[in-house]
């Protein structure tokens, strides 16, 4: 129940991102911030700083599970399949 962060050019795994308790569906980076948002089967949307590949916050579990997640490259605002809204502010 983790997504892996890989460098491709040096063929090595960089992090292995833990937090979720069920299958990661959908993986997002953030369009301007060195941020990660992953969706999972538990229906939690999480938000990873890449720089030290720390969990920064979390949204409360959907009442179905997370199918598709998107960033809104204008206003960095964070979407699931819902149509929830996510703010986050990343400190970053």
């Amino acid at each position: 129940m983790h997504a892996k962060i890989w460098d491709l050019r040096a063929g090595r795994l960089l992090s292995e991102l833990r937090e979720h308790t069920a299958a990661v569906t959908e993986v997002v980076f953030h369009p301007h911030e060195f941020l990660l948002a992953s969706g999972a089967a538990d229906r939690r949307v999480l938000f990873w700083d890449l720089e030290n590949f720390t969990l920064v916050s979390n949204s409360d579990p959907e009442t179905s599970g997370i199918r598709f997640v998107c960033y809104d490259v204008c206003d960095a605002k964070l979407y699931d399949i819902l149509g929830h809204t996510h703010s986050h502010k990343s400190g970053i």
